[in-house]
């Protein structure tokens, strides 16, 4: 530690270090949330779809019995 001050040099590389540890952990989860909603959109999108075509075709099927 320099006498003259209180000022310990060491700590403030360590609070970076440890800043910049934990800004990059905070960026990865929310890449990893942003990645599982669009999972999760794209699934359901998916189904959606394959439902929508399910209940058209047995609408198309109805219509043509009539």
């Amino acid at each position: 530690m320099n006498s003259n001050t209180l000022f310990d040099p060491n700590l403030l590389a360590a609070f970076k270090i440890a800043a910049k540890e934990f800004m990059d952990r905070i960026e990865e989860e929310r890449r990893e949330t942003i990645a599982s909603l669009e999972e999760d959109r794209l699934r359901r999108s998916r189904e959606g779809s394959g439902t929508e075509q399910a209940s058209s075709l047995k609408q198309s099927n109805i219509a043509k019995r009539k």
